[in-house]
């Protein structure tokens, strides 16, 4: 079965962040996270949710997983993180990035985010 995507279909306006290590005046390491299109730009993206509930040392957690598809960019790898710009303090850690076969100029993120369940 072919992968149907459709431009129309990039309504979530996203961030990518990269880690960049700074070191500071006693030279100890400080990491920034920098926006990889720069300040202000982001990625519109198809965004689909899932979460589930387990639980881990005796507390319940939620770990939410993306699926995202968007239009391919060198810029986004696993080093990086992504959040939809409506949630800015809640980044997801992207797990894979992949260029969809086939699909020329289309790409697949998987990334996912771990929070304490209600």
């Amino acid at each position: 079965m072919a992968y149907v995507i459709n431009a129309g279909d990039l309504r979530t306006p996203c961030v990518v962040e990269e880690a960049i290590t700074e070191y500071d005046s006693n030279a100890e390491p400080v990491v920034i996270w920098e926006n990889v299109f720069g300040e202000g730009n982001w990625l519109w993206c198809a965004f689909d949710l899932a979460s589930e509930e387990r639980e881990e040392d005796g507390r319940r957690m939620v770990l939410e997983t993306a699926a995202i598809t968007t239009r391919y960019s060198p810029r986004v790898h696993e080093a990086c993180r992504i959040y939809p710009k409506s949630e800015p303090g809640r980044p997801y850690l992207i797990e894979s990035a992949q260029k969809i076969p086939n699909r020329n100029g289309w790409m697949k993120i998987v990334a996912k985010r771990r929070r304490a369940a209600l």
